[in-house]
């Protein structure tokens, strides 16, 4: 799937389950330039492909993969959790994707 596929997806799926009031101002708390913007979507569907086997992943591990230091993903990674798309274990700074994450994969290409 392409980096502008999994933007619309991403987009779509967000405002899908938020209310319109909440959508700019989550998608801004990521990010408010339209390059990075398409980078924090790219990022998110990697987050999101990477886990899709449902094990616990570092945070660490997770930075490691998509190639951003880890406290740069925090805020994306935070995103996905408050929309539900991760279940994220703070304790042992790890995370696994949830049952949205997972739907949110199988959305048909566009």
């Amino acid at each position: 799937m392409s980096i502008k596929q999994h933007e619309t997806l991403f987009r779509n799926n967000v405002q899908k389950h938020c209310s319109e009031s909440h959508v700019p101002k989550l998608l801004d708390s990521i990010t408010t330039d339209a390059s990075s913007m398409t980078t924090a979507f790219r990022v998110s569907g990697e987050i999101l492909e990477y886990i899709k086997t449902g094990d616990w992943i570092t945070v660490g591990e997770i930075s490691e993969q998509v190639g951003i230091a880890p406290e740069k993903s925090i805020k994306i990674l935070d995103f996905l959790s408050e929309f539900g798309f991760i279940e994220f274990d703070s304790d042992n700074a790890r995370i696994r994707i949830t049952d949205l994450g997972e739907r949110f994969l199988e959305l048909p290409e566009i």
